[in-house]
């Protein structure tokens, strides 16, 4: 049996997310009938339970490496976008996902970035699940109030091919790692405020929303996102994909690679293979302008590539200073 090099992504920035993120401390839902009722629950993160009333589970999203396209079986693995991890999220009851009227009030300790996950079948014009799972909703009808109330699309540049932002969804709750077990994806909006509503969706065979009080998109960090495949074969190419800051003026994966400005293209997206034979930690260093003339702290990001003969090792992040 020839032995697979597992990437374990991790993130050490746990520590700054957290100081940036809001509390929520109420929610209060009408409509809601005989279902469950949500849950205000911690520490978004990767196999973060997805609802009040099911096993489903949050997960980094999957892409197809040969068209870029979001695919729940893709080996093009983005983890959990960093704007979400460690924020407080409601857990809706997905049998509410067809209640209509049904809103929900939710109320933070303070003003913060609300993150609103829309399950991509939704076809709020037709009021059914006819919109692809490779593409954003349809925001209409049912779900007019999204863009009504004046959600904004995500787009820090971590999907292939400049899409917006993704995450998905393990409906059989018992996978272990971003882009394994996925079943649906969400579409990711933001809203900025203290106090907000949540209007509903109105439509069976879906999955309900999710709504994640994270931290503020900043434009200016120099890692927006670090990321490989979950699962290679020890010896096979594995790539390292990176976003970075567009004006960074310096950037380096080691081993290896060395500068990767090279790879970068105007984006700040880039990518390269890289073949690991034993466990191997890539690091990936940063620095971009910012705060006048002085540069930005450094920023490093690493990918374990851990060599296993079986187990899976759970996708996460960590970034350290």
């Amino acid at each position: 049996m020839r032995s697979k090099a597992i990437i374990f992504l991790f993130s050490a920035l746990s520590a700054m997310w957290s100081s940036g993120h809001a509390g929520i401390i109420a929610i209060t839902e009408t409509g809601i009938g005989g279902d469950a009722p949500a849950i205000i629950s911690s520490n978004f993160g990767e196999e973060s339970l997805s609802f009040s009333d099911r096993t489903h589970q949050h997960n980094g999203a999957a892409f197809d490496p040969a068209t870029g396209s979001l695919s729940t079986s893709g080996s093009a693995v983005i983890g959990l976008p960093e704007y979400l991890l460690g924020g407080n999220y409601i857990r809706f009851a997905n049998n509410a996902r067809d209640n209509n009227p049904y809103s929900a009030v939710v109320e933070a300790d303070a003003p913060t970035s609300w993150y609103l996950l829309v399950d991509n079948r939704l076809d709020g014009l037709s009021g059914n699940t006819s919109s692809p799972n490779s593409t954003d909703p349809v925001l209409a009808g049912t779900l007019q109030w999204i863009v009504d109330d004046g959600w904004q699309r995500v787009n820090t540049g971590i999907s292939p091919n400049g899409q917006a932002d993704y995450t998905g969804v393990d409906e059989g709750g018992n996978a272990v790692g971003a882009g394994f077990g996925l079943n649906q994806f969400y579409s990711v909006y933001t809203l900025e405020g203290v106090s907000i509503t949540i209007r509903g969706q109105g439509i069976g065979g879906s999955n309900m929303l999710s709504l994640v009080a994270g931290s503020s998109l900043d434009n200016d960090v120099p890692i927006r996102s670090f990321n490989a495949p979950p699962v290679v074969s020890s010896g096979d190419s594995a790539e390292l994909r990176w976003a970075i800051h567009p004006d960074a003026t310096l950037a380096t994966i080691s081993p290896g690679p060395g500068s990767v400005l090279p790879a970068t293209d105007e984006n700040g997206s880039g990518s390269l293979p890289v073949t690991p034979l034993v466990s191997t930690t890539y690091t990936l260093t940063v620095e971009s302008p910012g705060g006048g003339l002085r540069p930005r702290m450094h920023e490093l990001k690493s990918a374990l590539l851990r060599a296993s003969n079986s187990v899976r090792i759970p996708l996460s992040a960590v970034v350290s200073r």
